[in-house]
C-alpha cells in the first residue's frame, strides 16, 4: 500500500487570490481535491480556490486542499 496524505490550507479573508504550487516526486499523485481548481504539468501542481470561494469576505475563511498517495510529500511548496 502506498503512503497517503492530505494537505489543507485555511485561507483567511484577504483581498487577493491565492495560488499554491508544488512538485510531487515521481510516483506520487493527487487523487482528489476540494474547494479548489487543480492543474498539473508533469509532476508540478497548481491549486487555486474554486470560483465559489475565490472572493473571501472579511471575517470569513475558506479551506482548500488535496489528497495524495505515493512515494513522498510535496516539494518546492509556494503560496502566493
Amino acid at each position: 500500500m502506498s503512503p497517503q496524505f492530505a494537505a489543507s490550507l485555511l485561507l483567511p479573508s484577504i483581498p487577493v487570490a491565492v495560488t499554491v504550487e508544488f512538485d510531487l516526486p515521481t510516483g506520487t499523485t493527487v487523487a482528489s481535491s476540494w474547494s479548489s481548481v487543480r492543474t498539473r504539468t508533469g509532476q508540478h501542481y497548481r491549486v487555486t480556490p474554486a470560483s465559489f470561494n475565490g472572493d473571501i469576505r472579511p471575517g470569513q475563511e475558506e479551506d482548500i486542499g488535496f489528497n495524495a498517495a505515493g512515494a513522498g510529500p510535496p516539494l518546492n511548496l509556494t503560496v502566493r
